[in-house]
């Protein structure tokens, strides 16, 4: 099994599996993080295959996607799905530096685009095979997707936050991010735990988890004990 998938097109397609969750560990092979696929050479797109991908969800805007597209894959549906205004872009890309509050632009993406949300939901559920989710950097949006999705399987706090933080590890070794880096502040490109937790503490104090913040958007029941069902692999045991 893979934690990151030896793609030499990205330097952030991760597998979800292998975390300690209720009733067992979270499944390898059904839900996959990632920064941009429109560098995926060939062996990678025949790599994914073999890894039986069959949906890939672009949290991207539309200027994105026209911008670096992704690649047609034979056997995977692409659904488009923005996370953030598309107005705004990814805020890794911005040319002018900017102090912005993370925490505050993951929170305002779980209220203000929760029908974008619950369509992510709703199709990964409905998924046959391996559900791969990714922005531009795999970061902030794909962050937020990979946190309910973990959360939902009961995850610990502790693990969700490490998950979390692991990009900007991997992100430092994309050339284009040091590019980058030159231009916007440091911050940006950081995957902190402060980042992460008010987000977490706002999903608790007002919705409770995400399973209940899921319901209140208008996810239903069968689809997330149906989404749960594939997150979770029942038949790990210590």
């Amino acid at each position: 099994m893979y934690t990151r998938l030896p793609l030499k097109g990205t330097y952030n397609t991760r597998d979800l599996g292998g975390y300690a969750a209720k009733d067992g560990a979270t499944a390898w092979k059904r839900f996959l993080r990632s920064d941009s696929l429109a560098n995926l050479h060939p062996e990678d797109i025949a790599f994914l295959q073999r890894y039986q991908l069959t949906t890939i969800i672009d949290l991207r805007t539309t200027l994105e996607i026209e911008k670096e597209p992704t690649p047609v894959i034979d056997g995977v549906e692409n659904w488009p799905i923005s996370l953030i205004s598309e107005t705004m872009g990814d805020v890794t890309q911005l040319e002018q530096p900017l102090i912005f509050n993370m925490a505050e632009l993951y929170i305002q993406m779980i209220e203000d685009r929760k029908e974008q949300i619950k369509q992510i939901m709703e199709t990964m559920a409905a998924a046959e095979g391996c559900v791969l989710f990714h922005c531009a950097a795999g970061k902030d949006r794909t962050g937020v997707i990979a946190m309910l999705l973990l959360q939902l399987a009961d995850v610990a706090k502790a693990d969700i936050i490490a998950n979390y933080q692991t990009t900007h590890t991997y992100l430092a070794a994309n050339p284009l991010v040091a590019q980058q880096v030159q231009t916007i502040t440091n911050e940006m490109w950081l995957s902190a735990p402060e980042y992460l937790l008010p987000v977490l503490t706002h999903l608790e104090e007002t919705y409770t988890d995400a399973y209940r913040y899921l319901r209140t958007i208008g996810v239903a029941q069968e689809t997330l004990v149906h989404l749960q069902s594939k997150l979770i692999d029942v038949a790990v045991t210590v």
